[in-house]
């Protein structure tokens, strides 16, 4: 019965520990933890990969200098000042691995490495340590650490994209009282009515566009010409104007505009023109009656 209740104890316990996992609700809240949170979720996977990568080139220079020091230490009839400090390091293809892993993440200092291997086992180890450390800190890890931040910057760009679109999104159904996952439906007066709003300044800001410009973004979002979209369809053009493909929407934006301006001034010529005409033959009839 004892072992019953301890273990029962055991298991409330854990169930207890679980409600920790709660404070991850926090972080959808806050907006910038969530960004935090988002980034190192989104950097487990290249972790991994990195992980990987860092102990394949350990494992393999590890092969190389445990071999090179336990047939140095094997020699018969030779006496090694400091045996017990090599046997600890390179003594097994597991402890040199740690050493070495110690080294680049500095768990030990290197040159404490170094000094045993040069004095006992051979001073052509001395440039293999300093080419070894050399290649982890100066080419790897840099590596490493650029594309972890360029990574960061990646996952954190999409989510001010995701979130500026969902605000807008919200902006949208606040207005007509729904939330977004009601059958929200926007035209595009009800798009025009918002072309003053923070967020659709936000959205222009992000597409380098000027505000006053903002009303073609419902012209590509709709490019069937239905004149009204969905909460969904909205959102997913959205998106598509913000994301990876956020060059060539531009360039699109800025073609449009182009033809939106030039259309606008062929219309001002025609009705010029049309005025004209108009003007002259009601001269002309003035003339004919008088």
């Amino acid at each position: 019965e004892k072992v019953h209740s301890s273990s029962f104890l055991n298991i409330m316990r854990m169930l207890r520990m679980v409600r920790i996992l709660r404070v991850a609700r926090v972080a959808s809240i806050f907006g910038e933890l969530r960004k935090l949170v988002t980034s190192i979720a989104a950097s487990l996977v290249p972790l991994c990969w990195t992980l990987t990568l860092i102990f394949l080139s350990i494992y393999m220079f590890a092969i190389m200098i445990t071999h090179v020091v336990t047939e140095r230490l094997n020699v018969e009839g030779a006496e090694f000042e400091n045996r017990e400090k090599l046997e600890e390091l390179f003594g097994t293809l597991p402890r040199a691995m740690t050493t070495l892993y110690m080294i680049i993440s500095e768990g030990i200092h290197w040159g404490e490495v170094m000094r045993p291997l040069v004095a006992d086992v051979s001073p052509w180890l001395r440039p293999a340590i300093c080419l070894f450390v050399a290649f982890q800190l100066f080419a790897m890890m840099n590596v490493i650490t650029a594309y972890f931040v360029d990574a960061a910057f990646k996952t954190a760009n999409d989510n001010e994209r995701t979130e500026l679109a969902e605000n807008l999104l919200s902006t949208f159904a606040h207005a007509q009282n729904k939330s977004a996952s009601d059958k929200l439906v926007i035209t595009r007066e009800d798009f025009q009515r918002f072309l003053d709003h923070d967020d659709m300044f936000d959205f222009c800001d992000l597409l380098q566009i000027e505000p006053e410009d903002a009303e073609i973004i419902y012209d590509l979002i709709d490019s069937g010409g239905a004149g009204s979209l969905s909460g969904k369809e909205f959102l997913s053009g959205m998106q598509r104007l913000v994301g990876p493909a956020k060059a060539e929407m531009t360039a699109r934006i800025s073609y449009e505009q182009r033809q939106y301006w030039h259309r606008s001034a062929t219309n001002q010529m025609t009705i010029l023109e049309a005025l004209r005409k108009i003007d002259g033959t009601s001269g002309n009839c003035k003339r004919c009656i008088s």
